[in-house]
């Protein structure tokens, strides 16, 4: 029989990390709208994105900050962090490509957020 995951639980004495790390992922995909040409036919203008609220303020400097530590990480935890927050795609799938269970996976994930918050 499977033991369920809870892939969602962050402990939270880690919560303040997690917005950290959340802050970083965000950093490494650009800001919203980059890229796009003006005379595309669907395009908005970046004030259109800033005014509609609801999004955190990006830090920059905190993201830089975390990034140098995520990849200073033991490359397990440092592959369950990754997962995580930036390529997330099924915990199984993830779990058998760093040959471990899914339970190893969460505990990697919580492991290296404690070992982030030592560093930054």
């Amino acid at each position: 029989m499977r033991q369920y995951v809870d892939f969602s639980f962050i402990p939270t004495e880690q919560l303040p990390m997690h917005w950290r790390l959340v802050n970083w992922e965000r950093s490494l995909r650009g800001s919203v709208g980059s890229g796009v040409a003006p005379m595309f036919r669907q395009y908005r203008s970046s004030e259109v994105y800033e005014q509609s609220g609801g999004k955190l303020p990006l830090d920059h400097q905190d993201a830089e900050k975390v990034g140098k530590a995520v990849v200073a990480l033991p490359t397990p935890n440092l592959l369950a962090i990754n997962w995580w927050y930036v390529r997330p795609v099924n915990p199984t799938k993830a779990a058998r490509g760093m040959q471990c269970t899914l339970a190893e996976l969460a505990k990697l994930v919580i492991d290296g957020r404690a070992i982030l918050m030592g560093k930054v």
